[in-house]
């Protein structure tokens, strides 16, 4: 097994591992993290990650883009690369033939990737994650079926973990056939004296009634009338008391 340090980012060395007609790309956290999930990603475009037959130059570029968006999470990314074409058959031939070769390949890729990472002094846990991949859905459904107590299916978002709990802004992941925009719905708070004054509109203030002065005149005589009456009745009940004293 040939492994070469390829790059170089804040978090994580990304490592490219070469043993016959396989080779992978994986990265491998900083020692502050602890632990990790081996995490396979495959993917359509492969071929693009060849050294062999690809631009120096133009894989960095596509590994950094990659491998970037990934270096503040405790994620140890692999990138599959084969050149048997197993990659491409699982896509275009469904059976369990082609399954069973891929099958063999990710096993080796898992077993390799688990010795570079407790070499690095990373704890790997023991559930292997696939990441999504919809050009892949048959095959990953099979082989999720197969190993059904070791592996899991994650989209990339629920792989990330904010580490030591700090808020880290991350406006757009872009994986293969993955777009994920993440962020704070920020709604606009009002302070809490705008929200107790309450404004009111004009045209629904009901003013001061003129009342007409024959209504208002009508209402006091209305109300000396009331007064009369009960007048009369005090007098009644004083003199019928007055009454009942003399005769007794």
């Amino acid at each position: 097994m040939n492994t070469t340090l390829f790059m170089s980012l804040d978090k994580h060395q990304i490592y490219l591992v070469n043993e016959g007609s396989i080779s992978f790309f994986i990265a491998v956290p900083s020692k502050e993290f602890n632990k990790t999930n081996i995490s396979i990603e495959l993917r359509d475009d492969y071929e693009s990650f060849n050294i062999n037959t690809n631009n120096l130059e133009h894989v960095k570029t596509l590994i950094r883009d990659i491998y970037s968006k990934i270096d503040s999470y405790n994620i140890s990314l692999v990138i599959p690369i084969t050149e048997n074409d197993e990659l491409k058959d699982v896509r275009t031939n469904i059976n369990d033939i082609t399954y069973d070769k891929l099958n063999n390949v990710i096993g080796g890729i898992i077993n390799k990737s688990y010795m570079i990472l407790t070499e690095n002094g990373i704890t790997v846990e023991s559930k292997i994650i696939i990441i999504n991949n919809e050009k892949y859905k048959s095959f990953i459904s099979w082989f999720l079926n197969k190993y059904q107590d070791r592996c899991e299916y994650k989209t990339f978002l629920q792989l990330i973990t904010i580490t030591n709990n700090e808020s880290i802004s991350l406006n757009k992941i872009e994986m293969t056939d993955i777009n994920f925009v993440i962020g704070k719905d920020e709604k606009e708070v009002k302070p809490q004296e705008e929200l107790d004054t309450l404004e009111v509109d004009p045209s629904i203030i009901i003013d001061e009634i003129d009342l007409p002065t024959s209504y208002i005149k009508r209402k006091e005589e209305t109300q000396l009338g009331y007064v009369s009456y009960c007048l009369l009745g005090i007098m009644s009940v004083i003199i019928s008391l007055v009454l009942l004293y003399v005769l007794l």
